[in-house]
């Protein structure tokens, strides 16, 4: 996935095992000034418009993550692998719905229904409601109603 950089050189290292409050808090303090405000406006996701268009990701699906943390969460949460099930996307159900404070069983649980209940319409609505919540219009997380 292409990101523009934004944490200062080796910050995964460091940042490797911790996720939840602990990582945010942990991330603000390896930002860049210049990979503060490209996540403030949230230019940082622009590169991953070539994955799109690579055929890699989607721009909806369950958000990709950092491989270290992949192998943990399936031994942690045994039906993690189901969300490989679907392209991964630049925004998903569970960022429209949720905070990076909570659990991945959370995030799974609405990245799962997001792959149970996918349809065109549910599509736009996630699209919808990414943009509003980067207008800083809230959480206008979408209702599944289907």
């Amino acid at each position: 996935m292409y990101k523009f950089r934004t944490l200062n050189p080796d910050a995964e290292t460091r940042l490797g095992p911790f996720y939840g409050e602990e990582l945010t808090r942990r991330t603000e303090e390896e930002r860049t000034r210049l990979g503060g405000a490209l996540r403030r406006t949230h230019l940082d996701e622009v590169p991953q418009l070539w994955n799109v268009l690579s055929g890699d990701m989607s721009i909806v699906g369950p958000r990709p993550i950092r491989p270290t943390f992949y192998a943990e969460l399936c031994r942690e949460i045994p039906q993690y692998w189901q969300r490989l099930v679907v392209r991964p996307g630049v925004t998903g159900f569970a960022q429209t719905r949720i905070t990076r404070e909570e659990t991945w069983a959370d995030k799974l649980a609405h990245d799962m229904e997001y792959i149970a209940d996918r349809s065109v319409p549910l599509y736009f609505q996630v699209l919808l409601a990414t943009v509003a919540k980067v207008a800083g219009k809230g959480p206008a997380a979408p209702k599944n109603n289907g």
